[in-house]
């Protein structure tokens, strides 16, 4: 496979799903914006909580499961800028600033 075969696979998702998840290109890319995909996750889980909980059980809910997420967008967001890092230092170690067909 070329560079340009490469570049075209190239999509922030995809790394996103591999850093995270393990999952190599797992064509779950999402042309929703970050608002609707975090609105649809949002709407379905309290739809299924509503099910089970009454709305004061929820309301308490609510509050712990948005602290718990807090704290795993925080700490994700932290690996995932100590990763970017680490990547660019082995970049600039390696000397290959340019692509190479």
């Amino acid at each position: 496979m070329n560079t340009k075969e490469i570049f075209k696979r190239l999509d922030l998702q995809h790394i996103r799903g591999f850093l995270l998840d393990g999952n190599a290109c797992d064509n779950n890319v999402s042309d929703k914006s970050y608002d609707q995909r975090l609105k649809a996750a949002r709407e379905a889980f309290f739809k299924k909580a509503g099910e089970k909980f009454s709305d004061d059980e929820i309301d308490d809910f609510d509050d712990d499961l948005f602290n718990y997420i807090d704290a795993t967008q925080d700490v994700y967001m932290e690996i995932g800028l100590i990763c970017g890092a680490v990547l660019t230092a082995q970049l600039l170690l390696t000397g290959e600033t340019e692509v190479k067909e």
